[in-house]
């Protein structure tokens, strides 16, 4: 192996505190996942959880649990995280749909999401 494939960010100032090779978006959608994973955890407990049914809590929190999973790996600059956070995404618009609660706007965070992160998939492992 050459040195060129080895240190893709050779010639690149690091910034104090940013591990190498994370992008500033990744970062930044990472710490705003973080956020909305921690906002759902209520949720789960609320009367509106179950007012929806006896299923929803257990799938809310599931959701919560991968969409982590998928911060997870995307923080480590891994293509996985990236997938997942799309089947993951990809399942939540359709149990809203299902549910006939779905509306055109609710793809638009997930849309932006995915579009921030899957710009950056050729620098992920």
């Amino acid at each position: 192996m050459n040195d060129e494939t080895c240190t893709p960010l050779k010639n690149q100032a690091l910034a104090p505190g940013r591990a190498p090779g994370r992008p500033a978006l990744i970062t930044i959608a990472c710490a705003l996942g973080v956020l909305g994973a921690a906002a759902s955890v209520p949720v789960i407990f609320s009367d509106f959880a179950r007012g929806v049914g006896a299923w929803y809590a257990p799938y809310l929190g599931a959701s919560v649990i991968a969409s982590t999973a998928c911060l997870i790996g995307l923080w480590k600059m891994r293509r996985w995280g990236a997938y997942l956070y799309a089947g993951v995404a990809a399942t939540n618009q359709l149990v809203m749909f299902s549910m006939g609660i779905w509306h055109f706007l609710d793809l638009l965070v997930p849309a932006v999401f995915a579009g921030a992160v899957f710009s950056q998939i050729r620098k992920m492992r």
